[in-house]
């Protein structure tokens, strides 16, 4: 224990294979002349002291850069523990819960509810106890193998002291895995991983556990609690003599993140040559259709929407002409063709207008699409959607007659190089193949394309497939796979 103390006082000492001898400046207070027989490298240091660290904002994706605080769930002086939520914060199209990384006692909020924090600067000051603090990795960068002995000895005729350098790896896990392998009692040093470069996903985890006798099932988990953050109301900043021309003050509002999201897209879109092309389907057929399958809704239990039938048999489509299907790489002059069918869709949010996808449509019923889109729907609703909702979208659909009107002009949103609009289906007047007037159900369509990459011929082939498809509902039968 003597020798301990005594190592543990200095800053730092390293053994290795290619050290020839201790200086006596390493231990000035002691004079220690180690003997010592080495193999292999080893690093040990100590901090006495509580050590404060920043806990900075991690970067969650898709390319955002800053994400206002909504609600905080610690406060200064709390103690904190790994996995503990701390904060809930809104990024332009998500809501998301950070949580802790360490175990310690929070010392500094940087940060006020609703003001704006920067990805990679810091959230929070959190003091670390001395035997949280990590060690520093060995020096030598060879394979440690168990069971190999250090030996030191000092002039002062103290007992030798056997280290054991024990083998190590660092493993790769998101902080949710992590949680898992915890409450069940996993070592994750113990698991094989499966992910990419080795990482340790939920599955490995659990196939661990199913194999190990004396673990936690997962179901005796506790859920997580969801937090719903309130919308972000307008920020009027005090007027400096604006006034208008009746005298009154203006009212300057600051731009919500989905605001600052929004004109840094449509920006980026000013680049893109838009060109539009408009058409008109008649929906008597597909009308027709739904009212007959009214009892496969009931079975399944959702409503089966126009929305539905819109995005299968655009997904169809896409499958004839998948340059639609694109992301243009302008820097490298190359399209990457998407195999996976993530069509976006516009919906209403306490936030504003959000365009959520729905994954894979080219491998889902019609049905399952329904109820994707009822989750998604009310998801945005409670201002629930994730991120991993706006992640991949490959083309969208602006469903704008769902709101009013009939022709609109979208703005593609790079790097997708079409999209396209459809109104409100409307009761008209048509004439028949015997040039009798009749009503008929009809609903107009307004496509943008990319020109750099798009002509008018394709768009204008897809829309045809796309109309032939919705006005004749049994035809997509012929195209399922």
């Amino acid at each position: 224990s003597t020798l301990s103390s005594r190592i543990l006082s200095c800053n730092l000492f390293t053994f290795s294979k290619s050290y020839s001898g201790f200086r006596k400046t390493h231990f000035p207070h002691h004079g220690l002349i180690p003997r010592y027989e080495v193999n292999r490298s080893l690093v040990m240091s100590s901090i006495l002291l509580s050590k404060i660290v920043p806990y900075k904002l991690s970067d969650i994706g898709e390319g955002i850069k800053e994400v206002v605080i909504k609600e905080w769930f610690v406060q200064p002086g709390d103690t904190v523990s790994q996995f503990d939520e701390i904060c809930e914060v809104q990024s332009d199209k998500a809501s998301v819960t950070i949580t802790s990384r360490y175990d310690g006692v929070v010392k500094k909020l940087y940060h006020a509810v609703d003001e704006v924090a920067q990805v990679g600067h810091p959230l929070m000051d959190v003091e670390l106890d001395a035997e949280d603090v990590d060690p520093p990795l060995p020096i030598d960068s060879a394979a440690i193998s168990g069971g190999e002995k250090i030996i030191v000895e000092t002039s002062e005729g103290l007992p030798e002291v056997n280290a054991v350098v024990c083998e190590s790896r660092k493993v790769l896990a998101t902080p949710a895995v992590r949680r898992v392998a915890s409450e069940m009692k996993v070592d994750l040093n113990k698991v094989s991983g499966t992910g990419p470069n080795g990482r340790v996903l939920k599955e490995d985890v659990m196939n661990h556990a199913s194999t190990t006798p004396h673990t936690i099932p997962l179901q005796d988990t506790k859920p997580e609690t969801v937090y719903t953050p309130t919308p972000i109301q307008p920020v009027p900043i005090s007027p400096t003599g604006i006034t208008s021309s009746a005298g009154s003050a203006d009212t300057l509002v600051k731009l919500s993140m989905t605001q600052k999201t929004m004109a840094k897209t449509m920006t980026a879109a000013l680049q893109i040559p838009h060109f539009s092309y408009c058409d008109e389907f008649d929906m008597t057929a597909l009308v027709q259709f739904r009212k007959q399958i009214k009892y496969i809704s009931k079975e399944e239990g959702v409503k089966i929407t126009m929305l539905s039938f819109l995005l299968k048999s655009m997904s169809l489509s896409l499958s004839k002409y998948p340059v639609l299907n694109s992301a243009f790489k302008v820097n490298d002059e190359v399209l990457a063709m998407k195999h996976a069918h993530n069509i976006g869709i516009a919906v209403d949010s306490p936030n504003g207008l959000t365009v959520p996808n729905i994954k894979n449509c080219e491998s889902k019923s019609v049905v399952e699409i329904a109820r994707e889109i009822d989750h998604v729907t009310k998801l945005a609703k409670e201002n629930k959607l994730s991120q991993s909702h706006f992640q991949s979208t490959t083309f969208s659909i602006s469903n704008i007659g769902a709101l009013g009107g009939t022709y609109a002009k979208p703005v593609i949103s790079p790097p997708q190089v079409a999209i396209v609009a459809i109104g409100r289906t409307r009761l008209l007047p048509r004439f028949d193949d015997d040039m009798q007037v009749i009503p008929k159900h009809i609903m107009h369509v307004s496509w943008s394309a990319d020109h750099r990459v798009l002509d008018g011929a394709t768009v204008c082939r897809a829309s045809n497939l796309w109309r032939e498809l919705v006005e004749n509902p049994a035809k997509m039968v012929l195209y399922l796979k």
